[in-house]
């Protein structure tokens, strides 16, 4: 018997019981006997492949093929255990996140024959298993999967602990494996499928079926993940938070500063990695430039319509795109009034407060010195008990940084540091991240206001141009001279919503204001979201 021929009987198996389960639902008015099938249909398909192989092919197995179907096996009794479990407490899965009445059966539908094409490392193992001792592969699969099984079963538990305690809603987002992945669950479970194709790959031709786990990890990454998403967004009020210190599936093992993570960061040559990123964002080759704009728009979808040019075609490179002007519309600026401070940036608002004891707050319990970001006395004694906002601008937005308010520019600097990340996740982690990063300073005086403007650089950030570099050489020593020298006299003054200069790739900017100013809390709440012209604050 032939791969293709299983793959074959195992989907005519697969339907039969899909549609029986179907009719029932239909026959009952109860989708249970679907949501049953969601469920057992790794049970049946693997009972149903070992049937199919004793009484067709020969009458024992190997031991590599008995113990990943009994894996196998396992995988499937524990889902049906937990699915039991839900169903007596009244708790739904994630197929009831799927509305309508025929949407359960569809996604039952694909869900069933991508399950089937999952398993097609399974059927290699089984039909074509190789050596009859197990490989250096087999061990690695064996140990993964296990691994996959634990986090995934660790995940379930911890999930349906928290949701039979309606009471405490938002603890599951600090629970063990939740609080540093937003759906360990699933990461576990995909795991447990790429450990299968990993064992495979000691079978004869295992590694062709490389294309099951990618299609099963398609599918919960399209189908339950999104839906879930969805639904937690429209559920719980601190999700935007959660959201953005967690990755949608992969485990963030560096949650905290530890001697490992430091080491781990410092083996990281982050300037190699920006020049090289550079290098790239800056080819003109059309078919790398076009590859590189479409996976930003697939992955990011940032809003185009907004933009001067909207066409992959206009672009000139990858950082043409990554730079792209608003139109003037866009965008409503009120530059008759003086007393209203503008957001330089589309961004989210990280922190923001008084500046106590010549010291910022980075995020919680992570603190920096003012003295250690602005290296310059003058501008330290001026802001050492004013105000402090931070905004951080995600790779989706808009990536030109605007001044806030009129006013004459003074003071400009380049100040020289690391190029660690500056995510949302890497300021819980890492101290005085921001004193630590390579960054430029502003400080502009008017009659109404001084303040100061800190641009962060970070990993994979090219390169932070000012308005006034008006050549066209963009090397990091040739900004470094442009920043240090300032913009000519007469470019000095500048209006508010001006454009002061712009991030080759996302990063930071910090605002320092006196402490004269009328800082309302209101206005600057933590992870709020604002766009370059809302309002930050109203003096």
């Amino acid at each position: 018997m032939s791969v293709i021929e299983l793959f074959v009987y195992l989907s005519l198996i697969n339907w039969s019981i899909l549609f029986t389960s179907w009719f029932l639902k239909h026959r009952y008015k109860k989708p249970i006997f679907l949501k049953f099938y969601w469920e057992s249909s790794l049970i049946v398909i693997v009972l149903s492949l070992l049937i199919l192989l004793l009484f067709i092919e020969k009458p024992y197995l190997q031991f590599k093929q008995a113990i990943f179907n009994f894996l196998l096996l396992l995988w499937g009794f524990k889902a049906l255990i937990l699915f039991y479990k839900r169903n007596r407490h009244g708790l739904d899965g994630s197929q009831d996140l799927i509305r309508g009445k025929e949407e359960l059966f569809k996604a039952s539908n694909i869900f069933g024959l991508v399950q089937i094409l999952a398993l097609t490392p399974i059927f290699y193992i089984n039909l074509l298993p190789g050596q009859n001792h197990l490989t250096f592969l087999d061990f690695c699969g064996f140990f993964l999967f296990l691994y996959g099984f634990y986090i995934e079963t660790k995940s379930d538990y911890d999930l349906q602990k928290f949701r039979l305690n309606k009471s405490k809603e938002e603890k599951i987002l600090n629970l063990n494996l939740w609080r540093i992945s937003r759906h360990p669950n699933y990461f576990g479970y995909l795991i447990q499928w790429w450990a299968l194709y990993l064992a495979s790959l000691s079978s004869i031709g295992g590694s062709w079926s490389i294309f099951g786990p990618i299609l099963i990890t398609a599918f919960i990454l399209k189908v339950p993940i999104r839906n879930i998403s969805k639904h937690i967004e429209k559920s719980s009020l601190n999700y935007e938070n959660y959201f953005n210190s967690t990755n949608k599936l992969f485990l963030n093992l560096f949650h905290k500063e530890t001697r490992v993570s430091i080491l781990f960061r410092k083996l990281i040559p982050h300037k190699s990695l920006t020049g090289f990123f550079g290098v790239l964002s800056r080819s003109k080759i059309k078919v790398l430039k076009n590859l590189l704009i479409k996976s930003f728009l697939y992955i990011y979808n940032p809003n185009m319509q907004e933009c001067e040019k909207s066409e992959v075609n206009e672009f000139s490179n990858f950082e043409d795109f990554f730079t792209r002007k608003l139109l003037p519309e866009s965008r409503y600026i009120d530059s008759s009034t003086s007393k209203e401070i503008i957001s330089p940036v589309d961004g989210i608002i990280v922190s923001s407060g008084k500046i106590e004891e010549e010291t910022l707050i980075q995020a919680k319990g992570i603190n920096y010195s003012l003295k250690n970001l602005v290296q310059n006395q003058e501008i330290e004694d001026f802001f050492k008990e004013g105000w402090f906002v931070t905004i951080y601008l995600a790779p989706s937005n808009y990536h030109r940084i605007h001044f806030p308010c009129s006013g004459e520019i003074k003071k400009t600097q380049y100040l020289r540091g690391d190029l660690n990340s500056v995510n949302l996740s890497a300021i819980r982690k890492i101290d005085s991240l921001y004193a630590r990063n390579e960054r430029t300073l502003l400080y502009l005086e008017s009659k109404e206001l001084n303040y100061a403007i800190i641009n962060i650089g970070a990993s994979i950030v090219g390169s932070i141009v000012p308005f006034w570099a008006t050549s066209g050489n963009k090397k990091r020593e040739n900004l470094v001279e442009e920043w240090n020298l300032g913009p000519a006299k007469e470019l000095k003054a500048v209006e508010k919503g001006q454009e002061l200069g712009y991030f080759a790739m996302g990063s930071t900017i910090i605002l320092l204001f006196p402490t004269t100013i009328n800082f309302q809390k209101n206005l600057l709440d933590q992870f709020k979201s604002v766009k370059f012209g809302d309002v930050l604050i109203k003096n």
